[in-house]
């Protein structure tokens, strides 16, 4: 029977928070514990009933795990890398609307998308900026609430924010007013730590 530290691991790395394999085995306490011994654990947990049971909950707090560790599939995720990389595609608009309602990490968001960093948030800002994004977003009513995540507040923006409505702050900027009222979000922190701290203790 398995242990409990090598489930914990286990989900862990399924969840990401465990980077490699070599992760995985200093976790356990092993610093050059044996790929194959985690693989052949991996394969007997996965076929257990406990396994299936823990996989819904798992799912249920987190739809974006990385895939099963026995046959490979963890290491079947798009490349990061600028080859292949494309521009605002449904799957981008999935990751995106998840990343902006902070449900995801941004590595999770880069790994999803396939995109690298710096990749993924041009597209962001390229989205934000289209004329999809003011409508797109009253199909996500609920990220209103929450902080602008993408876009920087730029300088003199939480000063004009003071005196300047949101339509003056739309031109001054070139934002929708949309993002803008985000944006006013954003300038408070404990506003954006509270959207940070509330996915995470779901």
């Amino acid at each position: 029977m398995l242990d409990n530290k090598f489930i914990d691991a286990y989900w862990k790395f399924r969840r990401r928070e465990i980077t490699s394999m070599r992760e995985f085995g200093i976790y356990l306490g092993h610093c050059e514990y044996y790929h194959k011994c985690i693989y052949a654990y991996s394969k007997e947990y996965e076929a257990s009933d406990e396994y299936k049971i823990e996989l819904e909950k798992q799912l249920k707090k987190n739809p974006y795990l990385r895939g099963t560790i026995s046959d490979r599939a963890c290491f079947n995720e798009k490349s990061r890398g600028r080859k292949g990389e494309k521009g605002i595609t449904d799957k981008f608009k999935e990751v995106y609307w998840d990343y902006e309602n902070y449900k995801i990490s941004p590595i999770e968001a880069y790994e999803l998308t396939g995109y690298s960093k710096n990749w993924f948030h041009k597209v962001s800002l390229d989205y934000e900026k289209s004329p999809y994004y003011k409508d797109d977003i009253k199909k996500h009513p609920e990220v209103m609430k929450k902080p602008e995540r993408t876009q920087a507040v730029p300088i003199d923006f939480k000063k004009d924010a003071m005196t300047m409505t949101d339509e003056e702050l739309s031109v001054k900027y070139n934002y929708h007013i949309c993002k803008v009222q985000r944006l006013r979000l954003k300038t408070n922190r404990k506003a954006v730590w509270d959207a940070i701290k509330e996915n995470s203790q779901k």
